[in-house]
C-alpha cells in the first residue's frame, strides 16, 4: 500500500510539472457574434474587442439590442484575482460592478456583483475552441431574485 501510495504521489508530482508550466489562452482579438449557435437573451448582433495581458483583460462591447437600441461598454479586469470596478452608466445612471477573475484550466471564470435592483450577480465562463477562432461565453446572472442563462458564441474576425 505505502508503495502504491508512494508511486502515486510521484507521478503526481511529475505531471503536475506541465501542467503549472502551461500558460493560460490569449482571447485578445475581434469576435463577431454568431446568434445562430448562441442561446439565451441573445443580441440582433455584437462585436467584442479584447486585449489581454499578462495582468488585464479588456473588452469592448458593442451590440444592438432586440429592439434595435445600441450598447457600448469598455470593462477592464485584472487577471491576478484582486477584485476590479467597472462603472457603467445610462439613463442618468450609473452602476458600479464589482469583479474578480480566476482560472479554472484554460476557462476565464469572470464573478461580478454590483448594487442594482436589489443586488445583482453574474458570472461568466470564457473559454476557446481548439482551434482559437471560436469564443463561448456561458453566463449566469441574478437581478432581484429573477435568473437567467445563456451561452454567446462569438467566431474571431
Amino acid at each position: 500500500m505505502r508503495r502504491f501510495v508512494s508511486t502515486l504521489f510521484a507521478l503526481a508530482t511529475v505531471a503536475a510539472g506541465p501542467l503549472a508550466a502551461q500558460s493560460h489562452p490569449s482571447f485578445s482579438g475581434t469576435w463577431v457574434l454568431d446568434t445562430a449557435k448562441s442561446q439565451g437573451m441573445v443580441p440582433k448582433s455584437s462585436e467584442l474587442k479584447i486585449t489581454q495581458t499578462d495582468k488585464s483583460l479588456t473588452i469592448e462591447r458593442n451590440a444592438v439590442g432586440p429592439t434595435g437600441q445600441q450598447v457600448s461598454s469598455t470593462l477592464v479586469y485584472n487577471l491576478d484575482g484582486t477584485p476590479s470596478t467597472n462603472t457603467l452608466g445610462g439613463n442618468g445612471m450609473t452602476v458600479d460592478l464589482k469583479s474578480t477573475t480566476t482560472w479554472e484550466g484554460p476557462a476565464l471564470v469572470i464573478n461580478t456583483t454590483a448594487d442594482f435592483q436589489g443586488g445583482m450577480k453574474q458570472t461568466e465562463r470564457l473559454t476557446l475552441d481548439d482551434a482559437g477562432k471560436q469564443l463561448t461565453v456561458h453566463g449566469d446572472i441574478a437581478v432581484a431574485g429573477q435568473t437567467a442563462s445563456g451561452k454567446l458564441v462569438f467566431t474571431k474576425k
